[in-house]
């Protein structure tokens, strides 16, 4: 019964989560940092695609090493933490859209949790005046995944060669084929 329920009230959850990730080349007011990469790649849900974020993403942590060793006063600081949200929100969003695209097997959908959210003090710090900020936790009903916390990592946390959204994507679509 909570299963049912579960994808019930994803319905709303995930066309927000598909529109956040066609926010992902945005431009505009609220586009993301770098944007202009964007200009020369296909993104359309497909494995390769993930190649593109891939190396996008090692652009953003770049800039996040760079700047996280400035003296920022607390606006520029606020606006600094803000653009790595918005890049992890809108790439997760990507991200988990890319597996309901391609898990042949299984059906993704989206739910939210704010308690989540609490855990992660990055998204916290940024969305505890916003209430209706949380993070969106990927489900089929038997496994769950967290593709905005991947993103942040992959921005925040030492980098491994061998960790990327390509490899991560890969293994979430392994289990869930020797799941069935």
């Amino acid at each position: 019964m909570l299963k049912i329920l579960e994808k019930l009230l994803s319905r709303k959850v995930n066309a927000d989560m598909l529109f956040l990730s066609e926010l992902l080349t945005y431009k505009g007011e609220s586009q993301i940092l770098l944007v202009n990469y964007f200009d020369q790649v296909t993104l359309d849900y497909s494995l390769h695609s993930l190649t593109f974020i891939d190396e996008y993403l090692l652009l953003i942590r770049q800039y996040f090493i760079e700047t996280k060793f400035k003296k920022l006063n607390e606006e520029e600081h606020q606006h600094f933490i803000q653009d790595i949200v918005t890049i992890s929100l809108r790439i997760g969003a990507y991200v988990g859209e890319t597996i309901r695209e391609n898990d042949q097997k299984q059906q993704w959908y989206w739910i939210k949790s704010n308690k989540k959210r609490k855990l992660n003090p990055i998204l916290l710090k940024v969305t505890q005046s916003d209430p209706k900020h949380s993070s969106a936790i990927l489900t089929n009903g038997t496994l769950y995944e967290f593709p905005m916390n991947i993103v942040i990592d992959l921005i925040t946390l030492p980098h491994k060669e061998k960790n990327t959204l390509s490899r991560y994507v890969d293994e979430v679509l392994n289990l869930t084929s020797h799941s069935i």
